[in-house]
């Protein structure tokens, strides 16, 4: 019995000399990794007066010099930037806004969250212990997730989808937080590629091409027009106002207003004011209404998938200009 134990106590101690061992000879090996995304950041802090943050809907669907712009035909003047990453949501947007607030943004008055993905924390499989995966799972992480479940967007059955998230967050945040997950981190990035729009917008060439682009236009305006006449149902949806809420809030400890963004998409999103007081409502731009913006739901303003096509992405920023320009005379 005296012997087991001893034999034990010297496996584990060998273990945990090698696992620092490993850990020394990674630091050397792997340096800490240098994400360009912050270096972007730091580039624009000096000037920008109105930043935009999200995800591809932010990347490849405004142009700040278009915002200007347009801003300034409407006697406004203010420069914009943009932060963004493809599918950026829920905690990691949280706390890339920490992160990136944390310096100081001396001409800095409004951040435009844009919220169309909401409070859930998907994340691709091939995107596995990545760094930047890896990065935003920390301890504040758990309590968060559990506080925002019915912020999730569950596929199949939510019961089964919900454990099997919740064991992937969990090795993920593990791995990241007993040191190792540093290790991993640097090794991923050994090997990371930058990150690119996993689409191209191909505008139709034939006569056939057009018409059916054409009649699945329609479909989807009358499909999204009826849905938005539906009443809303609690969860992921309703969630989504207190998300933003936690966000502004997180804008405001930094002297700066915040308000949320809604693309041109094919859903009925909305932020539910239900998670605010009455005397301070979130102010929102919610653009996914053909009704209101039938510029931005025409056939050729929007490629095969959710996202707008270069003309789509000229008018929506356009129309952002005008939008941010009487936003900024509230805020004067």
């Amino acid at each position: 019995m005296g012997e087991s134990v001893v034999a034990i106590l010297k496996n584990t101690l060998v273990a945990v000399t090698g696992l620092l061992v490993g850990v020394v000879l990674l630091g050397g090996l792997a340096p800490p990794p240098d994400d360009p995304w912050y270096a972007a950041a730091d580039a624009l802090r000096p000037d920008c007066e109105v930043m935009f943050i999200g995800p591809s809907y932010v990347n490849s669907q405004v142009f700040p010099d278009v915002v200007d712009a347009e801003a300034r035909e409407h006697n406004v003047e203010f420069k914009s930037c943009k932060l963004s990453r493809t599918a950026m949501k829920g905690y990691e947007i949280k706390r890339e806004l920490s992160l990136v607030l944390s310096k100081s943004w001396p001409k800095l008055k409004l951040v435009v969250i844009d919220v169309t993905l909401g409070a859930d924390n998907r994340f691709s499989e091939k995107n596995d212990y990545t760094s930047r995966i890896l990065r935003w799972h920390t301890w504040d992480f758990g309590p968060w997730y559990l506080n925002h479940i019915w912020g999730e967007r569950f596929k199949g059955n939510p019961k089964f989808d919900l454990v099997r998230r919740l064991v992937r967050h969990s090795s993920h945040l593990v791995v990241n937080q007993l040191h190792v997950g540093h290790g991993a981190e640097r090794l991923a990035a050994l090997h990371d590629v930058p990150e690119r729009v996993p689409w191209g917008y191909k505008p139709p060439t034939t006569k056939k091409e057009k018409q059916k682009r054409k009649r699945l236009n329609k479909k989807r305006v009358r499909t999204l027009l009826e849905r938005r006449e539906l009443p809303q149902e609690p969860g992921e949806q309703a969630d989504r106002g207190r998300w933003f809420r936690e966000l502004r809030d997180e804008v405001r400890l930094h002297h700066v207003e915040a308000d949320a963004l809604i693309a041109p998409v094919w859903r009925s999103n909305y932020v539910s004011p239900g998670f605010f007081p009455e005397a301070d409502p979130p102010v929102v731009h919610a653009f996914n209404d053909p009704a209101t913006y039938p510029r931005l739901y025409r056939h050729d303003a929007h490629t095969g998938s959710e996202h707008l096509s270069p003309l789509g992405s000229h008018q929506y920023s356009l129309l952002l200009g005008q939008a941010l320009a009487q936003r900024m005379k509230q805020l004067q």
